[in-house]
């Protein structure tokens, strides 16, 4: 027989019993939940010290877009959430290549909580705008007329011309390379790829209010400038016409900015314009005679360009809005862009390929960026 008097006090014992396992399990889950919530906060300010480096090394990339020549070290505060520091490195690396070391703080690089560290190869380059890429361009039409030769150098059969209206040849007239229109093409030899209804392509604006500055930092001339001797010129900015003519022998040293119109006659004498600087005015630019050009850079903002006799020029030539048109017998070595392009007589256009060092109008590269690695340090 069961002795109940034994079993006096039992479920009291067994209360305390339980409310000792549930205190403990209570006190468990508190330092548990502590514990989680401590984890997810670490958690989450790594995570976001990871992202802000990341960040640093999306800012490196766009101040070398801007500026090839930036090494930092930058430090730079992302909101109140916290800092990053980044240098780039060309040590080591191939040519065009460059190492991002970036590090992201949390809250800040004084006193933080969380330090990620991030590297990253990324490969830079620069394009050739499309538009520069052809011997001729127009945004209209081209009509070469007569026993014209478009080719390149230093690379043969790279004489490409393009049209975003129609393109007529002469029958003997000979394009070493490519030809494509947004219209027609009629005539002429082709020795590349012919092309019809090709997509338009972008001819990049000019930034006047840049050339005008270049040139006002080596002052200014109100009147019509005629040059009567050898000479250096630039940068200066002409409130007027530029004229040269005779045997003289003229250096661009810096950017002329001319409001006017610019001719360079050296008929019947020869005479040259040379130098690094770039050439622009906002009027006709004509050259003609036995004169020859050396220019990189010549530029009508808005007027037409002419090259008439037995000019010789090498460098770019640009009229976005006007006529560019070729007489004669020149021997033409670069590009020629225009609205509307017209060839006549027998000249030789040479495209320059290589177009490195050229002053390109309107940012005619495009900055090219590959990432080639990332890791965590």
């Amino acid at each position: 027989m069961l002795n109940i008097k034994n079993e006096k006090g039992i479920a009291l014992v067994l209360a305390l019993v339980l409310m000792v396992v549930l205190s403990i399990l209570a006190v468990a889950m508190v330092f548990l939940n502590t514990s989680e919530t401590r984890f997810l906060v670490k958690e989450r300010l790594s995570d976001s010290a990871l992202y802000i480096a990341d960040g640093g090394v999306e800012y490196a990339i766009s101040e070398l877009q801007e500026d090839l020549i930036y090494r930092g070290p930058t430090a730079y505060s992302v909101a109140n959430v916290g800092e990053f520091t980044v240098s780039v490195s060309t040590q080591g690396q191939p040519a065009d290549f460059y190492v991002i070391t970036s590090t992201g703080y949390v809250p800040n690089a004084t006193n933080p909580q969380e330090t990620r560290t991030v590297t990253s190869v990324v490969n830079i380059g620069e394009e050739i705008s499309e538009i520069f890429q052809n011997a001729i361009a127009s945004a209209g039409n081209i009509t070469v007329l007569g026993d014209v030769v478009v080719n390149s150098t230093p690379t043969v059969s790279e004489g490409h011309i393009y049209s975003g209206g129609n393109i007529e040849l002469a029958s003997n007239a000979t394009i070493d390379g490519d030809a494509s229109a947004v219209g027609t093409i009629t005539g002429g030899t082709i020795t590349g790829e012919e092309t019809e209804g090709t997509e338009p392509l972008d001819f990049p604006e000019i930034d006047t209010a840049g050339y005008i500055s270049e040139a006002e930092d080596g002052g200014t001339y109100e009147g019509n400038y005629v040059v009567s001797s050898d000479e250096d010129i630039g940068p200066l900015y002409i409130i007027g016409d530029l004229v040269i003519s005779g045997n003289y022998d003229i250096i661009l040293t810096g950017t002329v900015f001319v409001t006017g119109s610019v001719t360079l006659s050296g008929n019947p004498d020869l005479f040259s314009v040379v130098g690094s600087g770039t050439l622009v005015a906002n009027g006709d630019i004509t050259i003609q005679g036995a004169s020859g050009s050396e220019v990189p850079l010549v530029i009508s903002v808005s007027g037409d360009v002419t090259l008439q006799g037995n000019v010789s020029t090498q460098g770019i030539i640009y009229a976005p809005e006007g006529t560019v048109t070729i007489q004669g017998n020149p021997d033409i070595t670069g590009v020629i862009i225009g609205q509307e392009v017209v060839v006549e007589g027998s000249p030789v256009i040479t495209r320059q390929v290589d177009l490195t060092g050229y002053p390109l109008p309107g940012g005619g590269t495009t900055i090219t960026i590959s990432v080639v690695s990332w890791r965590e340090s």
